[in-house]
């Protein structure tokens, strides 16, 4: 789409269509910078201000913004089911998730986010941290304390 888009706005100028098929353009070819580059530049940013957290009770990612923060968390005892996705090389995930629906997390962690958003988003996901198996032990342990005897 971006190097159609580029191609398009790039033809269009050379050929001298006019004003309006340059500017018709122009959305498109912001979009597919977008896609090319654009939302690794969003995923690292939106990684420098992530916080994971895991307490005696509950997982949260928080997610500072320049005016607010959002928090999204699960009680322990909530959590139906944990998965881990690990890389040979590095940082991986682990999702705190219904495992009835997989398709929640397909923008997840992308820098697509934006086109997941009003879809129902369940569950608590760490994206790119270095041991996911150790995570996801703790909260295994930390839910098998929680439970009555």
């Amino acid at each position: 789409m971006g190097g159609f888009a580029i191609f398009w706005e790039a033809t269009a100028i050379a050929a001298g269509a006019g004003p309006f098929f340059a500017l018709w353009g122009i959305p498109f070819v912001v979009l597919g910078l977008y896609f090319i580059f654009g939302r690794f530049v969003y995923k690292a940013r939106r990684k420098r201000r992530t916080i994971y957290a895991v307490t005696n009770r509950r997982v949260m990612t928080l997610v500072r913004g320049r005016s607010d923060e959002s928090v999204e968390g699960a009680a322990l005892s909530s959590i139906p089911n944990i998965s881990t996705s690990a890389a040979s090389d590095g940082p991986s995930n682990v999702e705190f998730v219904p495992s009835s629906s997989p398709s929640n997390g397909w923008y997840g962690n992308s820098g697509m986010e934006f086109f997941a958003r009003g879809q129902m988003m369940s569950g608590v996901r760490f994206y790119d941290i270095e041991d996911p198996r150790s995570v996801a032990d703790l909260v295994e342990r930390l839910r098998e304390a929680d439970r009555p005897r």
